[in-house]
């Protein structure tokens, strides 16, 4: 996904990380109909895959950033309406949406299921 430079992991669960009372956050998911409606009404859809797999079929509207450079190029995205990030199936947008709730953006969402939820849908998809 891009990251090599790990400075730690989790080696107990979520509940424990907890109950030593360290901040946990939560990202919203977004079904494919809430995320097709939240990109009507104005949402950014952000896709955080490879350019190959963007420029085989994406959400039409959608900011191709990939993961490995998002953290670089995070500028790029506004900051005054939701962020949708989607990948193939939700791995790399969650990394992505924890991201940006780390640089400090308030309205993210991921994708549930990705992209493939979405074609499961029989959403429209456009090429590049």
């Amino acid at each position: 996904m891009g990251y090599e430079d790990f400075a730690g992991y989790l080696d107990s669960d979520v509940e424990a990380w907890g109950a030593r009372g360290l901040e946990l956050r939560r990202t919203s998911i977004a079904r494919p109909s809430d995320a097709r409606k939240s990109i009507a009404d104005g949402a950014l859809s952000l896709d955080v895959r490879e350019p190959d797999e963007f420029r085989s079929a994406h959400i039409e509207g959608s900011l191709s950033i990939p993961l490995g450079t998002l953290q670089g190029e995070i500028e790029r995205l506004p900051r005054d309406r939701p962020v949708i990030a989607y990948c193939a199936a939700g791995d790399r947008a969650s990394s992505a949406a924890s991201l940006l709730e780390r640089a400090g953006f308030t309205d993210v969402l991921n994708l549930a299921g990705g992209i493939e939820a979405w074609r499961e849908a029989g959403f429209p998809l456009s090429q590049a």
